[in-house]
C-alpha cells in the first residue's frame, strides 16, 4: 500500500497546463505582424528607389538631348562644339520636365563638358497607412544618373549630321 500512497502525494504536485499555448501564440502572432510590416516597408523602399532611378535616368537623358540640341546650334554659329557656351538653366529645365513626367523632382543638375549629371527624388514618400515608425517614415527615393553625349560625327545618306546620346 505504500506505493499507492506515494502516487497520491505526487499527484498533488501536478500543475494544470491548460491554456498555456494561447500567450505563446499571441506573442508569435505579434512578432509575425511586426516582421511583415518591416518587410513591407523594405519592399516599398526598394520600389521607391527603382522609381527614383527611372526618373533620374529620364532626366539625365532629357538633359543630354537638350545639350545635343544646344551644341548643334553652337556649331551652326561657331563651327565647333563649345560646351562652355551651353545654357545650363535651359538644360536643367528640360531635365526637370523629364523627371516630373516620371514621378520625380529634380534636386540637382550639373553639366560637365559633354556630360549631364542629375539627382532626383520621387514624388511619393514612405508614409501613409500601415507605415512602420522609424523605418524610413517620410523618406523619398533618391537616385543619381549621368548621361554622356557621344561626339561621333557621321553624315548619313540624308546628309544631316548624326549625334548620339
Amino acid at each position: 500500500m505504500g506505493g499507492r500512497n506515494r502516487y497520491v502525494r505526487l499527484r498533488g504536485f501536478v500543475v494544470d497546463e491548460r491554456g498555456q499555448v494561447l500567450p505563446v501564440l499571441l506573442v508569435l502572432l505579434v512578432g509575425i505582424l511586426a516582421t511583415g510590416i518591416i518587410l513591407f516597408q523594405g519592399g516599398r523602399a526598394s520600389l521607391l528607389r527603382a522609381e527614383g532611378v527611372t526618373a533620374a535616368d529620364a532626366a539625365s537623358v532629357g538633359g543630354a538631348y537638350n545639350l545635343r540640341d544646344q551644341l548643334l546650334r553652337i556649331i551652326m554659329q561657331r563651327g565647333y562644339p563649345d560646351p562652355n557656351l551651353v545654357n545650363e538653366s535651359e538644360l536643367c529645365s528640360r531635365a526637370a520636365q523629364e523627371a516630373a513626367k516620371n514621378g520625380g523632382d529634380l534636386l540637382a543638375c550639373d553639366q560637365f563638358g559633354f556630360e549631364v549629371w542629375v539627382q532626383v527624388a520621387t514624388d511619393e514618400a514612405l508614409d501613409g497607412e500601415g507605415a512602420a515608425e522609424g523605418v524610413g517614415d517620410g523618406e523619398r527615393g533618391i537616385a543619381e544618373s549621368k548621361a554622356q553625349l557621344n561626339l561621333t560625327y557621321a553624315i548619313p545618306f540624308g546628309g544631316a549630321p548624326a549625334w548620339g546620346v
